[in-house]
This record gives C-alpha cells, structure tokens and sequence, in this order.
C-alpha cells in the first residue's frame, strides 16, 4: 500500500508471481479499496483451502531449509549465491533467463542481509497462513481476480481463490515454465490486460 500511496495512486490492478503473490493477496484482502483487480499468477497462497492434493507429498525441500532458524540457511548459502540462484532460474524456464536479468537477480540476493531478507519471506508464512484462514473464515474478494497457472503450481492457484472470489477467472499456460514473465510474457501481458479493461474504475 505505501507503494500507491507514494505513487499518488487511489487504487491499481495488482499482480502477484510466486512470492508476490502473499503481498497482492493480502493486499486485496485487507485494502479492497485499493485494488481493482487481482491477479495471482504460480502461487500457492498459505492458509487458504483448495491447494491440499498439490500439497499433499509436502513442500517443496527448499522450504524447509529456508525457514530453518535465522542465520543457519544464510550462513550455508554465503558465498555461494550464484550458483543457487542459477539453479532455481534454470529449472523454472524453459525458454531461459536472460543472462543480464540472471546476473541482476544474483546481485539482488547476494550477501547476508540480501539473503536474510529472502529467507524471512519463507519464516513469515506460519503467520501468513494463520492471517490468511482467519481472513477467509468472513473474508470475500469482490474485486475481480484472476488465475493464472503453469507447469509447477498448475490449478492449484485457482482451485484456492475460485473458493474466495466472486468474480473469478483461471487461465492455464500448460507450454510454460514456473517463471511465467519469462516463458510467456506475451500470454500474461494479454490476460491482465483484458482483466484490467474489462474493470470499470469506480
């Protein structure tokens, strides 16, 4: 919200990809006069019902390591950021990080404040999915949202807000990787923009 508020903006079309999609969610969750329109795109939101049979073998192995108590995942990754990153940009497209934007990313999480800041995201969501089921046990989202899924989290998204949403769309990138920016920007320019003039600002 203080991204809008710095903007000058009343209210904005909001999306969210991976773990932005917490931030976009709560956003529109507790803010609705803020959001025109929300759309998740590969995220499964913690809390929220509709995602327990892509959760059932657990999560991923990542998740556990980064929300290991603080210091002990920042201390592991120290020094070897590049080649972590690298790893998880190369299995998440299948078109391929550009080797610029690869190089910026690794910037962007190298050395031990970047790194714990990262992790913290993954210590957070205990308290996310605490505030996320509490909210929905009264909560609706009137706005319209959207779904939008890929080859790793698929309808798992959809299925979560389909139960929380009164004007609800999914859309399914079966062709793309998990970094849908990437693998099909075309596609995800298109839905958030016919979302988005399909909305009547009030």
């Amino acid at each position: 919200m203080r991204l809008l508020d710095e903007l000058a903006l009343g209210a904005a079309h909001v999306v969210g990809f991976d773990f932005g999609a917490a931030p976009a969610f709560a956003l529109a969750a507790a803010h609705p006069d803020r959001v025109l329109s929300l759309t998740i795109m590969e995220a499964v939101i913690a809390g929220l019902a509709g995602a327990e049979s892509f959760l059932s073998g657990g999560g991923p192995w990542w998740f556990g390591f980064h929300q290991a108590p603080a210091g002990l995942a920042e201390d592991v990754m120290a020094g070897a950021e590049d080649r972590y990153i690298r790893f998880f940009l190369g299995n998440g497209s299948r078109r391929g990080v550009p080797e610029d934007l690869t190089r910026s990313i690794v910037r962007a999480y190298t050395g031990p404040a970047s790194l714990r800041a990262a992790f913290e995201q993954y210590r957070a969501m205990p308290a996310n999915a605490r505030w996320n089921r509490s909210w929905a046990e009264h909560g609706r989202l009137r706005r319209p949202v959207t779904a939008v899924g890929a080859a790793a989290v698929r309808d798992a998204t959809a299925r979560q807000l389909c139960l929380v949403a009164d004007d609800f769309q999914e859309h399914l990138l079966p062709d793309s990787g998990h970094i849908v920016p990437i693998d099909a920007p075309e596609a995800v320019a298109s839905i958030v923009a016919a979302r988005a003039s399909s909305v009547r600002h009030p």
